[in-house]
């Protein structure tokens, strides 16, 4: 499964945990047996989206642009 989500979608900014939750969420609209541990946060912020996503459980890769 793939797909895009911004912090509009979500209606919070990151690294906020609810931002993450709440994409966690999206995707369990989808696969409600999905685990955390396995989604993948993609993202060119170290602290907004390497660390907030470590922190919200996700896997994480940090694009260094």
């Amino acid at each position: 499964m793939s797909f895009s989500l911004s912090c509009q979608d979500l209606g919070h900014a990151k690294p906020s945990a609810q931002a993450f939750q709440a994409a966690i969420s999206r995707f369990r609209d989808v696969d409600k047996g999905i685990e955390s541990a396995s989604i993948l946060h993609v993202g060119d912020d170290d602290k907004e989206d390497w660390k907030g996503a470590k922190a919200a459980g996700l896997q994480a890769i940090l694009i260094d642009r």
